[in-house]
């Protein structure tokens, strides 16, 4: 079985995860100036609206090469807060977890609701272990794998290369019969 997924929308409470719109460059725009996001992700600094729409469009098109990326909006929202992903080893039939949040999208429970429904979906589509890869001073991303019932597996020193460094990852993964927290997601 091929590990593939077209465009879709996601509908989870008090939120939509969708694929990326045009309107979206200003937050990818203010996402590459805020300092959490560039640390532990791999979004790069400043930059412009015009490398935002081809972000945007990159990351669309990623869907068919099992890179599945959502922007997340918040119910009564006009753009996105953030964004939550996968993307896919299909010969292990597992898929990295990765995301990030703009300040107005922290402190409101919405990655632990983002991350559940992501990892539904991923599941529903045939991936049989999600993981993420945690900087240890994320603070933030350590409690949402946990809260979202990941297993932490370990510390990987000096991972992988990455922004000029090294850095230690903490590893964390979740198996579609683990228990963990309930997404009451539907697709749209």
């Amino acid at each position: 079985m091929t590990l593939v997924w077209e465009p879709t929308q996601l509908i989870a409470p008090g939120m939509v995860l969708r694929p990326f719109q045009q309107r979206d460059a200003n937050a990818i725009v203010r996402a590459c100036a805020d300092q959490r996001v560039l640390r532990y992700s791999f979004m790069e600094p400043a930059m412009s609206y015009d490398d935002a729409l081809r972000w945007i469009e990159s990351a669309n098109d990623g869907w068919a090469s099992g890179r599945v990326q959502f922007a997340i909006e918040p119910e009564a929202a006009t753009e996105l807060v953030g964004i939550i992903g996968f993307a896919v080893d299909e010969r292990k039939r597992s898929a990295e977890a990765f995301y990030w949040l703009l300040p107005e999208g922290r402190g409101h429970g919405l990655m632990t609701q983002a991350l559940a429904t992501t990892a539904d979906f991923a599941f529903a589509g045939g991936v049989e272990r999600l993981y993420l890869l945690i900087h240890p001073e994320n603070g933030a991303s350590l409690r949402v794998a946990e809260r979202c019932g990941f297993t932490r597996e370990g510390l990987l020193r000096s991972y992988e290369p990455f922004k000029g460094g090294r850095p230690d990852l903490v590893s964390w993964s979740l198996l579609p019969s683990d228990r963990r927290s309930s997404s009451r997601s539907r697709g749209a």
